[in-house]
């Protein structure tokens, strides 16, 4: 299939409101020529409309997160999940503390705030943060843990009298009597809870005296002591000290005053107000700062309109911040944005009853509240529910086909290079990009292949260098942690590395230590995820498990990389993006990248042939299972259904990031741990699947295997991704080559999660068998080494007679029987 390549780069920093209609809008109509990235800490952003809600217990995690994952594979957008720390506004690059920058040729932010606790001695300490959300949620519920294991009453704090104050104090009584009813069960409850709400000045200072009248009537009515005009003067464990000197004991606080804007974004050099928000200008661009810098939400601050800092308005900016960012990138003219003056506000009272205002206007009651449900189930939906996926995916590979060929056609014969004419008929951020759009777009047409299709030398030289600067970090650390280990390698091949990653044709190699063997692997996939850094970490690590299967010690790496047609900046980032993520995995286990080679290709993708070294003794196989051992497996399954479910925007982004978690989890310590306890054999879990793997261990050592099918662990979300048919497409082969060698199938069929077993795997853990009475004791070091999953889920049976390799009875031989009670 014929397809466009990237000429410009927008990066979303944050997944703010504001940033998921820039991801909705893009879903629906992108343009051609510009890849779209999203940069974001968490992978289910809150809205914070529907938090009191979520506190009240009226609505579940999943209703009131949009699943930024889901969003970004309908946007068909890179997804880079990770915190960034800085922005370097000369060299167009957003910057993090532990992973590759990220190039942009236009960049919006809307990174929310954070808590602006730290002027009030100790609340930094000793209180919980309402903002930013997610973390706010993950200790509330620690929290709600808390209250329905307490025997007594508890103390809550809130601090803030602002309408997020008055709502999460109100929400937090209304929860706390649910939850005491709940567990009394008609018996008599622990006493009474109390919740504080202090405010420095006047409760809701910002609406109508009807509606602070109306809302103090609702606190006092729900138990919340109110204490205005309370300033607090500090904080300590357990007890808020307020300026007239009395103090408080709480059993937990939550700080909800005014947030302040991330500190590092004054480091960036862009121009902030004096509390540090961004300033901004009509169009949503940068005030007085660079042009292809943009921001939005509470993080921006308007010259001209300032407004508060409210989630309404920052949805409001959602739509005309798409529509000039797209502007920005294809060359027209921006737009004025005026956001509006007054906006309808629903202040909830914790128990489906609201409080509403629009200007002096007031009024209340349950209405309030279905309306506040209604707008707000809505806006989730907008992002959620309600997204078109099915038909934006299945128009998706055939739109871009037949738009690009239709426009490469017209470019090609409609005109000259030079021409207006052809200019206007270049599609999206190429006319934009002047000469270099033209280039590229033309060059699209018909790509080389054989080495016509190699990496730019000049690309790959700066990569190159880039990559030998890693190493050299890694060495100095190493000499630093082990100065007499470090040492003496650098002496024995210190030549030798002189010719590694240069100009020579091959790498030079020293022999294994002296009575090793050397043993030899190689990996290659397609990648599954649109982040070229963490596709170079699994894809090194998914080479590695081969060498950690056999027992052996990698040491050397040859890479295997294909990057897509585009400008050599960005061929030079994916690659060195690549190779700076598989380096990192490479270098701690002791595995030195040497060579390789790189070529272009329609996607990315990435391998590693790896070498090591191991002891004859000491090597491990596929062949040496005994009777009586007990199977051991070191991680949970699922990554291929998961994947599949990724694709197919069904995955929910948490079961995802659990996912991409332990594809980059190395085998190594593993392995040790394996080898510790006594294992003979050991293969890795991948392509072929749980059983797939095991009939190849079971065929090698001419056993038979018993798998127990409730013992398999599954990574989160495996279970419902299997349950719901989306599996991987190499799912029915696996099966079907198993079928045949699994003695009971017929049986196994009825089973939900049966298909876990066929489930192919990318750098899945190690499947090994060890004693009986020492796979306890293994599965407890495994665990304690990090292999959290790591159990027993099968056992050898005992001796068969196969057939010599390839006859047919052979391949009909029961080699695994699945226990499934």
């Amino acid at each position: 299939m014929m397809s466009l390549p990237t000429v410009k780069e927008l990066v979303l920093l944050g997944g703010g409101h504001s940033h998921v209609e820039v991801l909705r809008s893009w879903g629906m109509k992108p343009v051609p020529g510009v890849r779209l990235t999203l940069v974001t800490r968490d992978m289910h952003t809150p809205y914070s409309g529907m938090l009191p809600g979520y506190v009240s217990g009226f609505y579940s995690y999943d209703e009131c997160h949009i699943d930024l994952a889901r969003l970004a594979a309908f946007a068909k957008a890179r997804l880079i999940h990770a915190e960034a720390n800085g922005i370097d506004t000369q060299a167009r690059r957003v910057l993090f503390p532990s992973r590759p920058a990220v190039r942009y040729d236009a960049l919006s932010i809307d990174t929310g705030i954070t808590p602006a606790a730290a002027s009030v001695p100790g609340a930094a300490k000793h209180i919980t943060a309402v903002k930013p959300i997610d973390k706010f949620v993950a200790r509330f519920d620690a929290l709600l843990l808390r209250v329905r294991a307490s025997q007594g009453p508890l103390a809550l704090a809130v601090v803030g009298g602002g309408a997020g104050g008055v709502e999460l104090a109100l929400a937090l009584a209304h929860r706390l009597k649910q939850e005491r009813a709940a567990a009394a069960g008609g018996g008599t409850a622990p006493g009474e809870d109390v919740v504080k709400l202090f405010c420095r000045g006047r409760l809701l200072p910002d609406h109508p005296a009807a509606a602070r009248a109306a809302l103090r009537s609702l606190c006092i009515a729900a138990g919340v002591q109110l204490h205005e005009g309370t300033a607090v003067q500090r904080v300590e464990a357990g007890c808020i000290v307020t300026e007239d000197g009395v103090s408080h004991p709480f059993d937990e606080a939550l700080w909800c005053t005014q947030a302040a804007a991330a500190g590092w974004l004054k480091a960036t050099g862009l121009p902030t107000d004096a509390a540090g928000f961004l300033l901004i200008g009509d169009t949503l661009q940068s005030a007085g700062g660079p042009p292809e810098v943009f921001a939005a939400g509470d993080v921006a601050s308007s010259v001209n309109h300032p407004r508060p800092k409210a989630g309404v308005y920052a949805v409001r900016q959602g739509p005309p911040l798409a529509d000039n960012l797209r502007r920005y990138l294809t060359g027209q003219p921006l737009l004025p944005f005026v956001p509006q003056s007054q906006a309808l506000a629903l202040i909830s009272s914790g128990d489906k009853y609201a409080v509403g205002t629009r200007g002096w206007l007031t009024s209340q009651g349950a209405w309030a509240w279905s309306l506040k449900d209604y707008i707000d189930r809505a806006f989730m939906d907008k992002y959620g529910a309600a997204l078109p996926f099915d038909k934006v995916m299945a128009m998706g590979a055939s739109h871009q086909s037949s738009s690009s060929s239709s426009s490469l056609l017209g470019w090609l014969f409609g005109g000259s290079a030079g021409s207006s004419s052809s200019q206007q008929q270049l599609p999206g951020a190429f006319a934009a990009a002047g000469s270099e759009g033209a280039e590229l777009f033309t060059a699209s047409a018909m790509r080389c292949g054989g080495c016509g299709a190699k990496v730019g030398s000049s690309t790959l030289s700066r990569v190159l260098t880039r990559v030998k600067t890693q190493q050299q970090r890694q060495q100095q650390q190493k000499l630093v942690a082990a100065p007499s280990l470090a040492a003496a390698a650098a002496g024995e091949d210190g030549l030798l590395r002189q010719l590694q990653l240069g100009a020579d044709d091959a790498a030079v190699l020293p022999p294994p230590p002296p009575g090793h063997l050397l043993v030899s692997t190689v990996d290659f996939f397609r990648a599954f995820w649109p982040d070229a850094y963490l596709l170079g970490k699994i894809a090194a690590n998914h080479a590695l498990g081969d060498c950690y299967a056999m027992g052996a010690t990698p040491s050397s790496a040859l890479a295997l990389a294909v990057v897509p047609f585009g400008p050599s900046h960005f061929q030079e980032a994916e690659l060195g993006d690549m190779l700076q993520g598989a380096v990192e995995v490479l270098g701690a286990a002791g595995c030195e990248l040497v060579g390789g080679h790189s070529s272009e290709g329609p996607e990315l993708s990435a391998g590693f042939a790896i070498t090591g070294h191991v002891k004859p003794q000491e090597l491990l196989s596929k062949s040496s299972l005994q009777p009586g051992q007990a199977l051991i497996l070191t991680k949970a399954l699922g990554t291929g259904s998961i994947l599949a479910a990724a694709m197919r925007g069904e995955a929910k982004g948490r079961w995802v990031s659990s996912c991409l978690d332990a594809m980059a989890a190395s085998s190594a310590e593993a392995a040790r741990v394996l080898r510790q306890h006594g294992c003979s054999a050991a293969t890795d879990v991948t392509g072929f699947g749980l059983l797939g793997h095991a009939v190849e261990m079971a065929r090698a050592s001419q056993v038979k295997l018993e798998l127990s099918l409730p013992d398999v662990p599954a990574l989160p979300g495996a279970a419902e991704c299997i349950s719901a048919g989306l599996l991987s497409s190499l799912h029915p082969t696996n099966a079907k080559a198993a079928a045949a060698v699994i003695d009971n199938y017929q049986q196994l069929q009825a089973e939900a999660l049966h298909p876990l077993l066929f489930d192919p795997q990318t750098a899945g853990g190690l499947l090994a068998g060890v004693d009986a009475d020492a796979a306890g004791a293994c599965v407890q070091s495994l665990r304690k080494a990090g292999y959290a999953d790591a159990c027993v889920v099968g056992r050898v049976l005992h001796r068969l007679q196969l057939p010599e390799e390839g006859q047919e009875e052979q391949q009909l031989q029961p080699l695994v029987s699945v226990s499934v009670g």
